[in-house]
């Protein structure tokens, strides 16, 4: 009986990574990456702490400080023992200037779209400063706050694409910039971080056409600083270094001349129609009257709504309420037989809730908030009644982020008796 052999194989052992391609990434690492890492610590700051808050923002912005601090002791340290002309730590003087204008570029050709379709720009700095400082959104504290912010990690994305590629090709730049960041930040933002707000397709074609214009800006400026600017004589110089300025200063210059000049006064002419909508009213039902031993006891309920309104930034946001005091008084066959009393304190809201989803939920719970009232009155008072007249006033202090104000409301109405206990 024969047998036939099969031919067999066998595969080789996977060798390990070979000296050199280790070497490459060490080398990588060394020259690039921890550069990178350093310069990109505001972007992890604002996701680690405004987009996604695994900590507060002013725990992460702590985490910049270090960094920096750090910055210039590893660009000392490199530049004494490298070697290599080419590595980003001789030349992070240039990488810094370079990355001024794209990141300006961004907020300047949202100018035109905000007369276009109302949408601004300068409306998240309000959330960066606001989280940052604890001021009140809406207010020119936040917004320098805000300003602040955005040019740390303005400045920083653009220096890290310098830092990041040797080749700052075109599609080098449009994929990093253009494509990468773009998706983050039209994902990231509305899911996380948005709390309150409608976005449109316009919106994302905005946000989109401002990221892929930095990434333009991004990739022209070696070619802008280093080939064309030193060819020029002294008037064409001149001309584009002041050009440069004004750009560089016209996204801050008009988001304060608009806060300022337009969206403050604009802002509180809302919030005080939006305050002349709110209504407290007695609630749905019958008093509920309790007695014992010589004394009555009648509770209702006030209820306040039509609080939300949309503010200039395109959110959805409630009036504050409280605290509220409640003064009145129960009255059967044209006589007060109970007087009452009500008080709250700030009524919950949903304005400072940054989650998205979260927000919606408590905008719709607190879109109706009861105000207890309790009333005490004689045990024999209203005995044989079946209906009485419940007459109250409640003065609660109205809040918005630039206008506050304290308002009365009134009313007069049969209601009818919910009897429990003896007296029944």
């Amino acid at each position: 009986m024969s047998t036939i052999a099969l031919p067999t194989t066998t595969s080789p052992a996977p060798s390990p990574a070979s000296p050199g391609r280790l070497a490459a990434l060490r080398t990588w690492v060394i020259q690039r990456g921890v550069l990178f890492a350093l310069l990109t610590t505001p972007m992890l700051a604002l996701f680690g702490g405004f987009l996604l808050r695994y900590t507060t923002l002013p725990v992460s912005t702590l985490l910049v400080f270090g960094s920096w601090a750090l910055l210039p002791l590893w660009i000392s340290y490199r530049r004494s023992v490298s070697r290599d002309p080419d590595e980003p730590v001789h030349h992070i003087h240039l990488y810094l200037k370079w990355a001024v204008l794209p990141y300006v570029t961004f907020s300047v050709v949202r100018i035109l779209p905000f007369y276009l379709f109302g949408i601004n720009y300068w409306g998240v700095w309000y959330n960066f400063g606001a989280q940052l400082t604890g001021e009140r959104p809406g207010t020119l504290p936040a917004l320098l706050a805000g300003m602040a912010m955005y040019t740390i990690q303005g400045i920083a994305l653009n220096t890290s694409f310098f830092v990041l590629f040797k080749r700052w090709s075109l599609l080098n730049a449009l994929l990093y910039i253009g494509v990468w960041f773009s998706s983050l930040f039209n994902f990231v933002f509305p899911v996380y971080s948005l709390a309150g707000d409608k976005l449109t397709p316009t919106w994302y074609a905005i946000d989109i056409v401002a990221h892929f214009a930095m990434a333009l800006t991004a990739w022209s400026m070696p070619g802008l600083w280093e080939g064309i600017l030193p060819r020029l004589r002294f008037p064409a110089q001149a001309g584009v270094l002041a050009g440069a300025a004004v750009l560089v200063i016209l996204p801050y210059a008009f988001g304060i001349d608009r806060a300022v000049q337009w969206q403050f006064a604009a802002q509180a002419a809302v919030e005080r129609a939006a305050m002349a909508q709110v209504t407290i009213g007695t609630e749905a039902g019958p008093v509920r009257v309790t007695a014992g031993g010589n004394q009555a006891r009648y509770e209702f309920g006030l209820q306040v709504a039509h609080r939300t309104y949309l503010n200039t930034n395109g959110l959805e946001r409630d009036v504050g309420i409280g605290p509220a005091q409640v003064t009145g008084q129960i009255i059967s066959s044209g006589r007060p037989i109970a007087w009452c009393y009500g008080y709250a304190g700030p009524l919950p809201s949903p304005n400072k809730v940054p989650d998205p989803r979260s927000f919606a939920t408590a905008l719709a719970a607190d879109a109706r908030v009861t105000v207890p009232v309790v009333c005490y009155g004689p045990a024999n008072s209203s005995q044989g009644a079946h209906q009485v007249v419940v007459e109250w006033t409640a003065r609660a202090a109205l809040a918005g982020d630039q206008t506050q104000q304290v308002r009365d409301f009134r009313s007069q109405e049969q209601v009818a008796l919910d009897r429990a206990g003896p007296g029944r």
